[in-house]
């Protein structure tokens, strides 16, 4: 244990933090420009709903696709360009929970929190892609620091309005923001200090409904799409019969989403009896025990994604700096240069200054970004000899990841939607008809997809074999097919 540190003043905190902040930023972009590596498979759908600006899209709301859209509108439609937010975002979280830190705690807790976060393992992975959390986290921590000054008597409708406004576009940004909701309602349920605050909640709860309507009134008119997309992810109809492993290996991630020194003391916190004394401590706890608790029950029903519990690891960085701050604050040194050679590793495996060979087997967390260009270069060369012929995809992922390497030809790709139904934006806009099903070249990684029984003639025309890595090997089946017999 160790005695309280001496906290520095205001402006040395800050600037440090506000230096060190900019600096990691400034890396990832760096990092980003210098890379390679493709699109993955959502940031190629994500590119496509861009160019279709829309209040909603069947898989996910609308945000990500407007930010992506301001991106590649500025700097070009590259792979850099599309994810060229994805730091400065991350970027924004931080300094968020810088402020909140130093308001809650003190200087050097906010600067412990936000460079805490600003190298966690899973914020490296994801400041070097575009993705529905990167844009979800700034306003979910906007909304703990507006929350939490209502609570405190510190701010009255103006930032009221404020909360609204960021859980609206939180929502715009992910429906996980539903979680926020869930953890004002159980801090207000526990917290005395915190039930003055409802009176302004109405005004939050009005603005937050007014900047999420146009969603609304989207998936209104489009049979619910996305909430219907959302509960098919949860699939609560496919409950698991594996036992507690799925639930184990989604434990097992979390340790590699925060680092293995916070988890330590995220459940060293947990076991604590003093903490639920700390009424700092048990807001903190309502915005990330909630979450954590949904997604691990839903990890043994159904299985969970080790992402889904991404917003819970706002409040419980802050809860472990504030603690180790004034007793353990080596700790946060040891966590801070585990984190940092995590994120040096990340960037030169991104940017392809250190191979995947060298890597130890099935460790190369890029391997999926691998060779999608190399591919559509082939499928290319198909099509060129077939230029009257629409390109069909079996798969979606595949679909939109060559409709984005592909985006400079004139060919028109479509996709068979899975078992009839357009469970996808690209599927309700690029559906297989009888009159794209006329002349089709079919490319799909199985050997016998199915859907080439569907038509008259049908005739084999390649096969691609890839080696991408020690551990990654692709193959793509090509046939032409003409005359469909019947659409999906």
């Amino acid at each position: 244990m160790t005695s309280p540190p001496r906290i520095p003043s205001s402006d040395r905190t800050a600037t440090t933090a506000f230096a060190a902040i900019l600096a990691l930023t400034v890396f990832r972009w760096v990092t980003l420009t210098e890379s390679h590596l493709n699109l993955q498979f959502d940031e190629a759908q994500y590119w496509d709903w861009s160019r279709h600006v829309a209040f909603g899209y069947v898989s996910k709301p609308p945000m990500i696709a407007w930010v992506i859209g301001l991106t590649t509108h500025l700097f070009g439609d590259s792979e850099a360009a599309i994810r060229a937010a994805a730091p400065l975002l991350h970027a924004a979280a931080a300094f968020a929970l810088y402020a909140l830190g130093t308001r809650m705690f003190n200087r050097l807790t906010g600067f412990w929190a936000g460079l805490t976060y600003a190298t966690l393992p899973s914020v490296s992975y994801s400041s070097l892609i575009i993705s529905t959390d990167a844009v979800l986290l700034p306003f979910w921590t906007l909304a703990l620091g507006l929350y939490w000054s209502i609570c405190q008597r510190q701010g009255g409708k103006g930032r009221a309005a404020g909360l609204g406004l960021c859980i609206g576009a939180g929502l715009l940004a992910k429906y996980a923001m539903v979680y926020f909701i869930l953890g004002m309602a159980v801090h207000i349920a526990l917290s005395r200090d915190a039930r003055h605050a409802r009176r302004y909640l109405l005004i939050a709860a009005g603005v937050a409904l007014l900047t999420i309507a146009p969603n609304l009134i989207w998936n209104l008119s489009n049979g619910w799409a996305t909430f219907s997309h959302t509960a098919d992810n949860a699939d609560w109809q496919g409950i698991r019969k594996g036992g507690f492993g799925p639930m184990l290996e989604f434990l097992a991630g979390q340790i590699g989403i925060i680092g293995p020194v916070p988890a330590a003391l995220a459940l060293w916190l947990g076991l604590r009896n003093r903490t639920v004394r700390d009424a700092r401590m048990v807001f903190l706890a309502c915005f990330s025990l909630p979450v954590l608790l949904i997604v691990i029950v839903q990890s043994l029903i159904a299985g969970a994604h080790i992402n889904w519990a991404a917003p819970a690891y706002v409040a419980l960085v802050l809860a472990v700096c504030a603690w180790a701050v004034q007793r353990a604050q080596i700790l946060l040194g040891i966590s801070l240069i585990f984190n940092m050679a995590v994120l040096v590793l990340c960037c030169f495996l991104f940017a392809g200054f250190v191979s995947p060979n060298a890597m130890p087997r099935n460790t190369d967390v890029f391997a999926k970004l691998r060779g999608w260009d190399k591919t559509a270069q082939l499928i290319d060369g198909v099509m060129a000899t077939h230029q009257d012929y629409s390109l069909l995809f079996d798969e979606r992922k595949f679909a939109v990841l060559f409709n984005y390497y592909l985006r400079d030809r004139p060919y028109h790709i479509v996709i068979w939607p899975f078992k009839g139904k357009r469970h996808s934006q690209f599927a309700m806009t690029n559906s297989v008809d009888l009159q794209t099903g006329k002349k089709t070249i079919l490319v799909s990684r199985w050997h016998e997809p199915g859907v080439e029984h569907t038509f008259l003639h049908v005739q084999p025309l390649e096969t691609f074999t890839q080696r991408l890595g020690r551990d990654d090997i692709r193959t793509f089946h090509v046939w032409k097919c003409e005359d469909l017999l019947q659409a999906p």
